[in-house]
C-alpha cells in the first residue's frame, strides 16, 4: 500500500504538471491572438482615420466643386460686383444729358442688380462657411484609435495627426475670409450710395438748368427706396426661384417648408413697405413687384398640390430624377461616401416608401437633394 501511495502522488503531480503547462501555452496563445486582434483593429480604426482625411483634401477642399474652387469664384464674383459700382457713376453724367429723370431711373435699375447681386454673393460666399463647417465635423468625428496599443507605429501616427492639423488650419483660413468680405458688402452698398450721391452734386453744379435741391432730394428718396426694398426683393425673387425648382423637381418637403418661409416673409415685406414714410412714388413698383413675387411661390405651391400624388410618390418620382440627372462617378475613390449613400437610398423600392411616415420621406428626400445639389449635371 505505501507503494501505491507514493506512486500515486507522483503521477498525480505529474498530471497536474504537464496539464498545467498545457493549459498555460493555451493562456499565452489566446492572449498573443488578443493583441494581435486588438492590434488589427486598431491598424483599421487608423486606416478609416487616415482615409476620411484624404477624403476631406480631396474632395471636401481640392475637388471639382469644393471649397478652394468656390472660393476662387467667391473672389471673382466679388471683383465684378465691386468693378460694376463704376457703371452707375458712368450714368451719373448731366454734360450730355437733360432729362435728369432718365437718369435717376437708369442709376435705381442700376442699385437693384447691385444689391440683388450682393444677395446673391451673400449666398453662394457665405456657403463656403457651411461648408468648411462640415468638412471641419468630418475631421472631428473620425474613429478614434488606441495610441497605447500601437505605441510601436508613433511615426505613423504622427504623420496622420499632421495632416488632420494641416487640413484644419487650411480649412479655418478659407472660412474666415469669404466672411470677412460678405460683412463688408453692406458697408460698400452704403459708400457708393454715398459716392453716387456726391458725384451728383457735382454734375449738377455744372448744370445750372436743372433744379439742385428737387433733383437731389428725388435722388435721395430713390436710395432710400432701394435700401429698403431692394434686398428684400432679391430674396423674394431667390425664394420663387426656388420654389419653381423644387415643385418641378417632385420635391414636396423642401416646397412646403419653403412656402411657410416665403408667407411669413412676405407679410413682414409688404407690411414694412406699405407702412414706409417714404413716398410711395418711388415703392410703387418695388411693392407690386413683390406682390407678384409672392403671389407667383404660392401658385407654383398650389399647382404642385393639385397633382394629388401621395408622398411617397414625389419622393420616389425625385428619386428617379436625381438618379437620371447627377454626374457621381462611383469609380473614383473620393466619391465613396456618396456612392453609398445613394445605393442606399436607391434600394428603398416603392413599395417600402409607401409604408414610411412622413419625416422619413423628408429625410430622405433631403439625403437626396444634397447628392443632387453636389452631382447635378
Amino acid at each position: 500500500m505505501k507503494r501505491y501511495i507514493i506512486i500515486l502522488p507522483f503521477f498525480t503531480n505529474l498530471f497536474i504538471f504537464i496539464n498545467g503547462n498545457a493549459q498555460n501555452q493555451d493562456d499565452l496563445l489566446y492572449i498573443r491572438e488578443q493583441k494581435a486582434l486588438n492590434l488589427y483593429s486598431e491598424i483599421n480604426i487608423v486606416s478609416e482615420r487616415y482615409g476620411r482625411f484624404l477624403v476631406v483634401r480631396d474632395k471636401n477642399l481640392h475637388g471639382e466643386n469644393g471649397i478652394q474652387a468656390k472660393y476662387l469664384q467667391c473672389i471673382i464674383n466679388m471683383g465684378q460686383w465691386v468693378k460694376d459700382w463704376t457703371h452707375i457713376f458712368a450714368t451719373i453724367d448731366l454734360k450730355n444729358k437733360i432729362d435728369a429723370n432718365t437718369m435717376q431711373v437708369q442709376v435705381q435699375n442700376i442699385l437693384s442688380r447691385q444689391v440683388s447681386n450682393a444677395e446673391s454673393l451673400k449666398r453662394t460666399c457665405g456657403q463656403i462657411q457651411s461648408d468648411v463647417n462640415s468638412a471641419l465635423r468630418l475631421l472631428e468625428n473620425s474613429p478614434k484609435y488606441n495610441p497605447e496599443i500601437l505605441s510601436n507605429y508613433k511615426n505613423i501616427l504622427a504623420e496622420t495627426e499632421n495632416m488632420k492639423e494641416k487640413l484644419t488650419q487650411v480649412l479655418q483660413s478659407f472660412g474666415s475670409s469669404p466672411i470677412t468680405r460678405i460683412d463688408k458688402l453692406e458697408y460698400l452698398i452704403t459708400l457708393s450710395k454715398k459716392a453716387s450721391l456726391a458725384k451728383l452734386k457735382i454734375e449738377l453744379l455744372n448744370n445750372a438748368r436743372i433744379p439742385l435741391e428737387k433733383t437731389l432730394q428725388e435722388f435721395q428718396n430713390i436710395l432710400a427706396a432701394s435700401k429698403l426694398a431692394d434686398s428684400a426683393l432679391a430674396n423674394i425673387m431667390h425664394y420663387e426661384n426656388n420654389m419653381n425648382e423644387y415643385t418641378l423637381n417632385f420635391q414636396y418637403f423642401k416646397a412646403k417648408k419653403l412656402l411657410t418661409q416665403v408667407q411669413k416673409e412676405c407679410a413682414e415685406k409688404k407690411n414694412e413697405l406699405n407702412s414706409s414714410s417714404i413716398s410711395k412714388i418711388y415703392l410703387k413698383s418695388a411693392i407690386e413687384r413683390l406682390d407678384t413675387l409672392c403671389k407667383a411661390s404660392e401658385e407654383h405651391f398650389t399647382f404642385f398640390t393639385t397633382l394629388n400624388s401621395p408622398k411617397y410618390e414625389y419622393v420616389f418620382n425625385y428619386s428617379q430624377l436625381v438618379n437620371a440627372n447627377i454626374n457621381l462617378k462611383c469609380d473614383l475613390q473620393n466619391n465613396i461616401v456618396a456612392c453609398n449613400k445613394l445605393a442606399v437610398l436607391n434600394s428603398l423600392e416603392k413599395e417600402t416608401l409607401k409604408n414610411l411616415p412622413e419625416p422619413k420621406l423628408e429625410y430622405i428626400e433631403d439625403q437626396l437633394d444634397s447628392i443632387y445639389q453636389e452631382y447635378k449635371k
